[in-house]
């Protein structure tokens, strides 16, 4: 996968970066948008409009239809690799450059024009600051070479302007593509400390949002923000090697590099040209704007404050992110390669070209279609890359599928579009002026949107007829507010917490778009996302959380819904209730201790022990369990009583499968011990198997107490019975036991006698062995 990993190479004009995995792998970057050529013409139309009366000759707007591409030439691909390696000094194997995959994007033209305001002291842009102002925009085709037709509607001061560049290619009329592609980004070896709004609104004092600064400045006013913000930067050298301190030396350029990627866009400043971008440079710069665009001034970006605060350097990861890649180039340097020759003489040819490029059109009874278009603010609040209005005629069939006359881009809140169509050839055909049009509308999200739908965000095309056109961009996809919550009487005493995982669409196993946590105190959340408007499912994945001693984590599978709202179920639907009923000597005793405790292997559910202090004034004590459906109802309890006079005295572990407990002396002068068998008869061809249990007097060794507990095929699973006996006096723990066992040809095998205390006995039938 691509690499951000800096410094980069640039060869010849070209940024390269490497692959992430493969050292023999770059990718390189185009450098510039060109204009598409077809048989010697460039795809370029410029229709002025001539004011009438007395200022006829004069301009007063007109259209542009353009197309535009951009791609590494097939020859200059060929020759970057020897290049490469001739840059970077390595000798032998020759690397391998292919072009960098590109997701969506648009592409805009950009006027920029002085401003009244002197630049700063000690700034070293000529000319001053400029304002911007976007003449219109369109889309990409995505294709090889990223062809982008589209058509501007300009003012008065755009149309004499780009009609000046094709004769003046320094005229500040700028082509930039706005492309994204997807890197993993190089862990920082540093943490960073900082309140990025407080950052913002000091580079807002120093530098006005809507104008243009040269490099240095915008790079100084970066680092006197940290210091007026506070910006702690901690560096984290692990290493003492060169690669160590290499790293370190080049943390605080990487963090000016990360906050002009997020908080600035680059341009082109209005004194280049063409050959600014194009100039060849072999180098290795640190910034990848830098590489992109070198010579590049910048522009504050106008960023909502929320936005801001959610920004995350995540210094601590090699994350995949996507970045933004903006060619530029100015119309009249596209232009002037057939303008003039490698000498710099005009062409012959080049009058005939420009005649075909420019027309002139007198407005007088010139009837046309107006229709100004703007769209409703979702910018922030569905965080929003820009939207995309596409207007067209109504065709004369109606099922026929419209074609688009104008793609109008916007990218901020209060931006203005006018669509005009030529409507003459109409009138003369006699057709109705007033015929509705139609428009259809799509949404681009910011990668870290928390509405961004499934799919392209695209609308049904729509009629209407006013000459005032406000698109709401949620006409693309429809926002939809999810409730999750738990079921009542939810088991949050076993699970503390729950996340919900929560994405668009019908259930995958796709990434989560969005997470949302669930506790005791806050059992009820909201979760906004948007769909396409004919998809409006969800899917959600829960994971209960629960310490590793209770048997930790439990992840549901993803299911899918339509409805706005999750209830989660309990993961244990069915409660396990028991009564203990106390009834014992309290005159005698000085302190008496019930433990209780609950496991079921099967179904993973494990409860912590319990030790709860008895006394006279706590007659019965219930307990209440979230248990799995179908799952143990066995609840294990021991009793341990103190006497007043005399030694401690324990019980023995048992296990309750009733709703109610006694809970008296019997316990403890009473020894019960479990049996577990393992295994099945059939495994080693038994009919059956007997387990001999006895007590015997320490000092005599009579038998005290005995039981025969027998196995049948079929009866293993479900165990034995426990063996329960009077301790006595002197009290006895130790137990003897005896397996006896007959196979299915009748022959019967004795184990010899064997003893021990635990409260446990094992029998594998599968050795036919018992341990204790």
């Amino acid at each position: 996968m691509l690499s951000l990993e800096p410094p980069y190479p640039v060869v010849d004009g070209y940024a390269l970066l490497p692959d992430h995995a493969d050292p023999g792998l770059w990718y390189v970057l185009p450098s510039a948008p060109q204009l598409a050529v077809h048989d010697g013409v460039p795809a370029l139309s410029l229709t002025q409009y001539l004011g009438g009366g007395a200022g006829a000759a004069k301009v007063s707007g007109g259209i542009l239809s353009l197309t535009t591409q951009l791609f590494v030439p097939p020859d200059v691909l060929d020759d970057l690799p020897a290049r490469l390696a001739d840059v970077r000094g390595v000798a032998g194997s020759r690397p391998r450059v292919v072009p960098a995959p590109l997701d969506t994007g648009t592409v805009e033209l950009v006027v920029l024009g002085q401003t009244s305001t002197p630049p700063k002291e000690g700034s070293a842009a000529p000319g001053g600051t400029f304002e911007v102002r976007y003449a219109g925009g369109g889309r990409p085709s995505m294709g090889a070479t990223q062809d982008a037709t589209f058509q501007l509607v300009l003012n008065e001061a755009a149309a004499e302007m780009i009609g000046a560049c094709l004769d003046l290619p320094e005229q500040p009329v700028i082509v930039t593509y706005a492309m994204t592609f997807a890197a993993l980004r190089p862990a920082f070896t540093i943490d960073i400390h900082a309140d990025w709004a407080k950052v913002y609104s000091s580079l807002k004092s120093k530098l006005t949002t809507n104008a243009w600064y040269v490099a240095a400045d915008v790079e100084t006013a970066i680092s006197s923000a940290f210091e007026e913000s506070g910006v702690q930067i901690d560096t984290v050298i692990e290493g003492t090697g060169e690669g160590a301190r290499a790293a370190a030396e080049r943390t605080r350029t990487q963090l000016t590099d990360w906050v002009l990627d997020k908080l600035f866009q680059p341009m082109i400043p209005p004194p280049s040209t063409g050959e600014t971008v194009a100039a060849v440079v072999d180098d290795v710069v640190s910034s990848l704007t830098r590489a992109i665009i070198p010579g590049a001034s910048f522009r504050l970006k106008a960023v909502d404050e929320n936005q801001v605060r959610r920004m995350d350097l995540r210094a601590r990861e090699r994350v995949a992110e996507v970045r933004d890649l903006r060619p530029q180039g100015t119309l009249g340097g596209l232009l002037n390669a057939l303008r003039v020759d490698e000498k710099g003489k005009e062409r012959p040819t080049w009058p005939a070209v420009r005649s075909r490029l420019v027309q002139e059109v007198e407005l007088s009874g010139f009837p046309r279609l107006e229709v100004g278009v703007e769209v409703v603010d979702r910018f922030a609040s569905d965080r929003l890359r820009s939207v995309q209005v596409e207007v067209a005629r109504t065709p004369v069939e109606a099922t026929a599928e419209p074609t688009p006359d104008a793609a109008l881009t916007f990218t901020a809140p209060g931006q203005h579009r006018d669509w005009v169509v030529n409507l003459l050839e109409e009138a003369q055909r006699e057709r109705v002026w007033d015929r509705p049009y139609v428009y259809r509308v799509s949404a681009d999200f910011d990668p870290s949107s928390p509405v961004r739908p499934p799919g392209p965000a695209v609308s049904a095309w729509r009629t209407r007829q006013s000459t005032e056109l406000v698109v709401d961009p949620r006409e693309a996809y429809a926002v939809t507010d999810v409730t999750v919550t738990v079921a009542p009487l939810f088991s949050f005493a076993l699970f503390p917490a729950v996340t919900v995982e929560l994405h668009p669409g019908s259930a995958q196993d796709a990434p989560a778009t969005a997470r949302v946590q669930l506790d005791a105190a806050n059992p009820l959340q909201h979760w906004l996302f948007a769909s396409l408007p004919d998809d409006v499912s969800w899917s959600w994945r829960a994971t209960y959380h629960r310490p590793p001693e209770a048997g930790g984590d439990v992840v549901s599978p993803w299911s899918s819904a339509v409805e706005p709202f999750c209830s989660l179920p309990d993961p244990m639907p069915e409660k396990l209730t028991v009564t203990f009923f106390v009834d014992l000597p309290w005159a005698d005793l000085a302190a008496a201790l019930l433990q209780v405790r609950y496991e079921d292997e099967a179904a993973g559910v494990r409860y912590p022990e319990e030790t709860v202090r008895l006394g006279a004034d706590t007659p019965n004590l219930t307990r209440t369990y979230s248990i799995a459906a179908g799952g143990s109802r066995a609840l294990a309890y021991r009793l341990t009583l103190q006497p007043l006079v005399g030694p401690l005295v324990d019980g023995s572990w048992r296990a309750a499968t009733d709703d109610r407990v006694i809970v008296d002396r019997r316990l403890v002068e009473e020894r019960q011990v479990q049996v577990k068998v393992l295994g099945t008869l059939a495994q080693r061809k038994l009919l059956r198997a007997t387990l001999r249990l006895e007590v015997r007097d320490p000092v005599d060794q009579h038998v005290r107490a005995s039981s025969d507990l027998t196995i049948t095929p079929g009866a293993e699973a479900a165990g034995v019975a426990p063996f329960v006996y009077r301790l006595g006096d002197p009290p006895v723990r130790q137990v003897w036991w005896q397996l006896t066992t007959v196979d299915t040809n009748g022959f019967v095998a004795v184990q010899p006698w064997a003893s021990g205390t635990s409260d446990l006995i094992v029998v594998d039938l599968r050795s036919t062995t018992v341990s204790g």
